[in-house]
């Protein structure tokens, strides 16, 4: 087993765990979200990703088309409820799986 394969099932497992705290948004995604609001001008059509998102994201918190990208969001979208208004892909950031130019 290689290092990527081995990181992703620690990955897995970190989530096993971390989705049964309360609560599922963390207290600090609070702070973040202000502080890219001030620096950004989003609105419904601002096209915003987040790569590496996991089942716990910040990108559910924005305005906007929302996109989330992780190596594990197949087993993700099996595994738990995940909101429906982001458009969640499998994915590393290494090679988006989207058009260039398309963010």
């Amino acid at each position: 087993m290689n290092r990527w394969e081995k990181a992703q099932i620690n990955e897995k497992d970190f989530w096993k765990i971390r989705r049964k705290l309360r609560p599922l948004i963390r207290p600090e995604y609070s702070s973040y979200i202000k502080l890219i609001k001030k620096y950004i001008l989003m609105n419904k059509n601002t096209k915003i990703l987040e790569v590496c998102s996991g089942p716990q994201t910040l990108v559910e918190q924005m305005n906007g088309k929302l996109y989330g990208l992780d190596p594990l969001m197949d087993y993700f979208l099996s595994t738990y409820k995940m909101n429906d208004k982001v458009n969640w892909k499998q994915g590393i950031g290494e090679s988006l799986p989207y058009k260039n130019s398309f963010f």
